[in-house]
């Protein structure tokens, strides 16, 4: 995206800067609401696990998976991202 809009700029394309600019408040919208979904999830599964609070971070939150299989899968996600 970056790159995208540094060509339009160079190019001072104002409409599709427009339509960029539409497109990263959109995008930042959506980066916002997952964001308070997730802290919103971490809070209910803090309420419900002992031991569990708001600094508890991804990797401690793996030790309380069910099994090793979905204790790696949530570690290997936090690796991707």
């Amino acid at each position: 995206m970056q790159e995208k809009k540094r060509k339009i700029l160079v190019a001072l394309d104002m409409e599709a800067l427009e339509k960029l600019t539409a497109e990263e408040d959109f995008l930042a919208r959506a980066v916002e609401r997952l964001e308070t979904d997730r802290l919103a999830h971490l809070a209910h599964i803090a309420k419900a696990t002992p031991g569990v609070s708001a600094e508890t971070n991804m990797e401690e939150l793996a030790l309380l998976a069910p099994s090793d299989a979905v204790h790696r899968s949530v570690l290997l996600r936090q690796a991707a991202s």
